[in-house]
């Protein structure tokens, strides 16, 4: 299945805000996920972000952290869940049952916390989740 193409145009954007703040580039590798941790660390987080550009740098981070998800362990994005709102976008992984929201995981990041509106939340088979949260 390809990228749909809201995602693509955020992934892109991802891309140049790192590029802009860190002066490299990320190549959709899971090591990439260090330069996305350090801009979130050491640039967005230090802005203090007002909400409208979280609207903006949360969804081009999730769709990033999706995106190196479903290329290192097979997936897809949940097309049904995927409206007009970038937080109620969806990974669904093959390697694992798990479908997770990066829009929200992103937000949590940049904010050091909970965030009203997005959900960061990840799910899996009943017999699995016990394990998994321990």
């Amino acid at each position: 299945m390809s990228i749909p193409e809201a995602v693509q145009t955020f992934v892109t954007a991802a891309g140049q805000y790192v590029q802009r703040a860190l002066a490299v580039s990320l190549d959709g590798s899971e090591e990439s996920l260090a330069f996305v941790d350090h801009y979130i660390e050491h640039t967005a987080r230090a802005e203090a972000l007002k909400p409208e550009v979280l609207a903006l740098v949360a969804p081009a981070l999730g769709a990033y952290l999706g995106q190196v998800a479903i290329g290192r362990l097979g997936g897809q994005w949940k097309v049904e869940t995927m409206g007009g709102d970038p937080a109620d976008w969806q990974v669904e992984l093959e390697a694992a049952p798990l479908t997770f929201y990066p829009v929200g995981m992103a937000a949590e990041a940049l904010r050091g916390g909970e965030v009203e509106g997005y959900d960061a939340s990840f799910a899996t088979r009943d017999d699995l989740m016990g394990p998994l949260l321990e």
